[in-house]
């Protein structure tokens, strides 16, 4: 495949090894001082796009694609409030898009797993709920936005929980989910989430030890987006990659 790399920092970088490990040519390469639009003319060569740029420039990258009908995969964060207006420009135009704020694939069995133990936690009042999340000093979001969507499974699957809160904002209560973000170089990327009881304590756990992680998942989703339409997430080819059905 031909490639536009949106974001050329150290995301980009795992990516461009892991593309030409797999024989995929990168014709385009744009970061945040050199913006998509100035050398949009070269997206005419190019069967996908993978954007880990900026969360001030995504959406202006995402409608170019969109303009040329390129398929683009998007791990940017950050930009949630825009994610429902991308989705309905997706389906009108009939273009092509994969999002994830996490491109791990262990990450995301994590993710899976955790939709179904919350599930059954429903009905078990005595457990408390709270997210530990890690991740580099210079990551720009926080809380990261793989805490935000473990967090909304939880309160889409326990009516006692009605929002998640940053620690650092306020102390939560029974009806919140606490999320607790920590930002310094100890941390490629680590998630918990912790089910509390007087009792005893359950924590799923996972850390990712290098950004080839995120870089390996980015590009078996777009390798798999070819020849597809539609605004889709991570979850659409999980469960067929890992054989959970």
């Amino acid at each position: 495949m031909k490639i536009a790399l949106l974001g050329y920092g150290k995301m980009g970088h795992y990516i461009e090894n892991v593309l030409m490990n797999k024989n995929h040519t990168i014709v385009l390469k744009s970061n945040t001082k050199n913006v998509l639009k100035n050398e949009h003319y070269k997206l005419k060569q190019v069967n996908l796009a993978i954007d880990f740029s900026h969360p001030d420039i995504v959406v202006e990258n995402i409608l170019t694609c969109f303009d040329y009908d390129v398929p683009i995969v998007v791990g940017t964060t950050g930009w949630n409030q825009k994610i429902d207006f991308i989705k309905n420009q997706c389906l009108k135009l009939n273009q092509s898009i994969l999002y994830s704020p996490n491109f791990s694939l262990g990450c995301n069995i994590l993710i899976y797993i955790n939709d179904i133990l919350s599930k059954i936690f429903n009905n078990h009042i005595e457990y408390d709920i709270s997210i530990t999340e890690g991740h580099n000093k210079n990551k720009y979001d926080s809380p990261s936005g793989t805490s935000i969507k473990i967090a909304n499974d939880i309160i889409n699957n326990i009516a006692r929980k009605q929002e998640w809160v940053n620690q650092k904002d306020l102390v939560s209560n029974r009806k919140q989910i606490l999320i607790n973000s920590i930002r310094n170089n100890k941390y490629t990327g680590y998630h918990s989430i912790n089910y509390k009881s007087s009792n005893d304590i359950m924590i799923l756990e996972h850390s990712v030890f290098s950004r080839k992680s995120f870089a390996e998942g980015a590009v078996i989703c777009g390798e798999w987006l070819i020849g597809k339409s539609g605004f889709f997430t991570i979850n659409d080819i999980i469960e067929l990659y890992f054989n959970l059905k």
